[in-house]
Order: C-alpha cells, then sequence, then structure tokens
C-alpha cells in the first residue's frame, strides 16, 4: 500500500486531520492535497502519515504477556489499514486487507519458532 492510497483512504478522518493541523498549522490542507496528488511524497510528510497512523492504531493481534512474542498486527481506526510490528516498531505493512497482515504476522511467529 503506498502512502497515496493511505491518504485516500484517511483524508476525511477527523484524527487524521486534527493530527496534520497540529503538525502543519495551515499547511495541513495543502500537504494531504500534495498527498492526494502526488506518487512520491516528501520525508516529513511520510513520517507525520506513520506517527499518525501508529498513534491512532489499535492492537488487533499480539501474544498478548510479557513473556509472548514481541510482535503485534495493527489497524488504524475503522479503515482498511494494517501493519506488523516488533517490539512496537512497525516492521511489515502498509497492507490494505487483514489477511494479507494477518499472513505477515503468523509468518514472524513461525520464523522465530524454527529458529528456536
Amino acid at each position: 500500500m503506498t502512502y497515496q492510497e493511505i491518504v485516500q483512504l484517511i483524508h476525511k478522518d477527523e484524527y487524521f486531520v486534527n493530527e496534520m493541523r497540529e503538525r502543519f498549522g495551515e499547511q495541513a490542507e495543502l500537504q494531504i492535497i500534495s498527498a492526494l496528488n502526488n506518487e512520491e511524497i516528501e520525508d516529513s510528510l511520510i513520517e507525520a502519515i506513520q506517527e499518525i497512523l501508529e498513534s491512532g492504531g489499535t492492537q488487533e493481534l499480539s501474544g498478548g504477556g510479557i513473556y509472548s512474542d514481541p510482535y503485534a498486527m495493527c489497524q488504524y481506526g475503522n479503515h482498511e489499514i494494517y501493519w506488523v510490528t516488533c517490539d512496537y516498531e512497525m516492521i511489515e505493512g502498509y497492507f490494505d486487507n487483514v489477511t494479507e497482515a494477518e499472513n505477515s504476522y503468523y509468518e514472524l511467529l513461525e520464523g522465530d519458532e524454527e529458529d528456536e
């Protein structure tokens, strides 16, 4: 999933818009329009999008305990935007459907089990 596709899905999302305004002030709407219209997005905008997704995301799958695996699959709000983290850092993503994200999550778990 590209950043342009992500912004197309969430450009009207209230949380996303508010966070963009907080980061870019009066330039927020221009940044959003730029992301919608251009395949190549500036690094500062990519960083902002990643931070907004992470702060607005929730864990959908995880091992759950202190001694469990470090992986988690996350989703942004009610949107079809998913990613996989390891120790809270994104390592796989972004996915536009839950099946791809789940497959990535379970492949990582299986890889860890094989290493043991």
